[in-house]
């Protein structure tokens, strides 16, 4: 938000809070989505509070399901706001849409416990 907020200071922001959802979630991303001039950030963590190595493993689904379009793979990754990344690919497979994977991380990276690790994904779905 602080980003969105300093280099879009007139744009309007609606944040959306959801937990498990059904298609209603889906479709009200579509929506949003008919306006090309509407940007959508989904935002949550991965895995949380494994080892650095189960949680690469874990978080491996969560990429490759993102990266893939394939929601079998997602429905394994443990994000909590599971259900917007797997709206957000559904839509992205049904309107046969590029995503591109720009970063992954986990809590490692900054503090070097690897005894209790979230992981973090962050990708890019562009409609033009």
């Amino acid at each position: 938000m602080p980003f969105i907020r300093h280099y879009s200071k007139d744009r309007a922001v609606i944040e959306l809070i959801y937990g498990k959802t059904d298609k209603q979630l889906k479709q009200l991303i579509e929506f949003l989505l008919q306006n090309r001039d509407n940007a959508l950030v989904i935002s949550t963590d991965l895995s949380h509070f494994y080892d650095l190595d189960s949680a690469n493993r874990l978080d491996k689904y969560c990429l490759d399901g993102v990266y893939r379009k394939d929601l079998e793979l997602l429905a394994q990754c443990q994000a909590c706001g599971k259900a917007g990344v797997e709206a957000i690919v559904a839509i992205a497979k049904e309107q046969n849409l590029n995503i591109q994977l720009l970063d992954y991380r986990t809590s490692y990276d900054t503090n070097h416990d690897k005894s209790s690790v979230v992981g973090y994904m962050s990708a890019c779905i562009c409609i033009e």
